[in-house]
């Protein structure tokens, strides 16, 4: 067998998902995974100005409204703004903390902003730097303005400081509605930190100028897929009679770097059918060319895709790590009472999905770190509506966790004969959900006779016609039970 040498340099790809962390204070680290950014909006008398028939102020709140309905949840936001208050030069306020957007109270923020002061814009940069903690990690601001410094500070001095001092910081720029001499000064502070300065002049543009921002920020950060660097084996593999280049992928988890099983795809770069694959393996290898590919990849609610290169005479070897954890989905016909095979349904916070591709009494899934609804029920009830468990869940990375799911069901075997004590009747059934005032509720129809049903606990009526008239027959379904019973049909 091929060995690869654990002194090879590994590059780890993280796949990260959404976090559900409360914002941090400036001196503790963001979650994994997690950009951080502080939008700085212009609250200055200016703002009242006009472009058209509404001020600037009103396009900036209904531009801001438009951005965060799609806003990544990986990305927490902060909102810092100025002149709102007073005519002071120190009116700046961080008017919502760095955290984890809550689009409704954010926005309810950004509509009580109005407009009446100066524009302290270094000042009020060099606060949001400081919430962000630029000194001790990557930090991000956007700025949008209608004009410059009017409060003695100097714009590109403070950007040079910034860049210097920090880790990694980048102020972005919208100069709204502003002329040429107010362009150089606020496309300072952007050219100083690398970040972008867009003009806008109406709210399409103010829109996009946004849009670029924000996509920027996730291809500066984590959230991005990294670049994959490659370095060769140390020994190379003892079959040299096989065509091609050894490469070899493995999934693990972080931080505890348990191997995991995904599902590998090798493309050709630029071409969509698959040249290469391997089903639920934790470590695949491939034998590949000199040439260009792209790897995609699954993992429950977890995907990949990056570019590779292989390079001729060399062992290559890539390690996916996957920021998730592993949850155990454990389901009950009662609490403390006898197994029974459901059925799971997650969707995350970001709106992906996954079913359980067979029911089961422990169903596992490794998930990205984040939140997820999760709906469990059991298969073959006759609807599943009627056993639905649903529960809000949070993942975190390296964690696993089992959820114990009480259904509340019980079985049953209903046996329809002519007689006392003879066959099974060929003949389709009917029943109906009792409520507990007696009502007529949820119907099963077309069930099959003298078979085990799973059904809620409660009270249900089997009818059907017969050539005198209308058969009604209750019986009750206890939680954790299981139970039969024969009717007779009237003759």
């Amino acid at each position: 067998m091929s060995r690869w040498s654990t002194a090879a340099r590994v590059v780890s790809a993280v796949l990260l998902a959404a976090s559900t962390l409360a914002a941090s204070e400036p001196s503790a680290a963001p979650p994994s995974g997690v950009e951080r950014v502080v939008l700085i909006l212009d609250a200055s008398a200016s703002m009242q100005g006009k472009l058209g028939k509404r001020t600037k102020m009103e396009i900036a709140r209904e531009v801001t409204h438009d951005l965060l309905k799609d806003w990544d949840p990986r990305i927490q936001l902060g909102l810092t703004a100025y002149g709102h208050r007073d005519g002071s030069c120190e009116d700046i306020e961080a008017v919502v903390p760095v955290s984890r957007l809550e689009a409704p109270s954010f926005l309810s923020q950004v509509d009580r902003l109005r407009p009446k002061g100066k524009t302290p814009i270094t000042a009020a940069v060099k606060n949001a730097a400081e919430q962000l903690g630029f000194a001790a990690r990557k930090a991000t601001v956007i700025l949008i303005s209608d004009g410059v410094e009017s409060c003695g500070g100097d714009l590109c001095a403070l950007a040079s400081q910034l860049e210097k001092q920090g880790i990694d910081f980048t102020a972005h720029v919208v100069g709204f509605g502003v002329t040429a001499k107010e362009t150089k000064q606020l496309a300072c502070l952007a050219k100083n930190t690398g970040g972008q300065y867009r003009a806008a002049k109406d709210a399409p543009a103010l829109k996009q100028a946004l849009g670029h921002m924000v996509e920027d920020v996730k291809q500066r950060s984590e959230l991005a897929p990294p670049k994959i660097v490659w370095a060769p084996g140390i020994r190379p593999l003892a079959d040299e009679t096989l065509p091609g280049e050894p490469i070899k992928f493995r999934a693990v988890r972080v931080p505890d770097g348990a191997l995991l099983r995904a599902d590998w795809n090798i493309y050709e770069a630029g071409k969509t059918e698959v040249l290469e694959h391997h089903n639920s393996d934790a470590s695949p290898q491939f034998r590949l060319s000199p040439g260009k590919y792209r790897v995609e990849g699954t993992m429950d609610l977890a995907t990949f895709a990056y570019p590779f290169e292989v390079a001729a005479g060399t062992n290559h070897l890539l390690e996916v790590a996957f920021n998730s954890g592993e949850v155990t989905f454990k389901s009950f016909m009662i609490e403390g009472g006898p197994p029974i095979a459901g059925r799971i349904y997650l969707k995350s916070e970001d709106g992906r999905r996954q079913l359980s591709n067979k029911p089961g009494t422990q169903i596992v899934f490794e998930l990205p770190a984040g939140r997820y609804q999760a709906q469990i029920w059991v298969d073959n009830v006759a609807r599943q509506e009627s056993a639905v468990v649903t529960r809000t869940i949070e993942i975190k990375p390296g964690d696993k966790t089992s959820q114990d799911v009480s259904l509340n069901v019980g079985r049953i075997k209903l046996k329809v004969v002519a007689s006392a004590g003879g066959p099974a009747i060929e003949k389709r059934l009917y029943v109906h959900e009792l409520t507990p005032n007696g009502s007529v509720g949820e119907l099963y129809d077309d069930l099959p006779n003298n078979v085990d049903w799973v059904l809620a606990a409660g009270t249900y009526a089997l009818r059907f016609r017969t050539p005198t008239g209308q058969f009604e027959k209750k019986f009750s379904v206890q939680a954790g039970a299981h139970t039969s019973e024969e009717i007779v049909m009237p003759p």
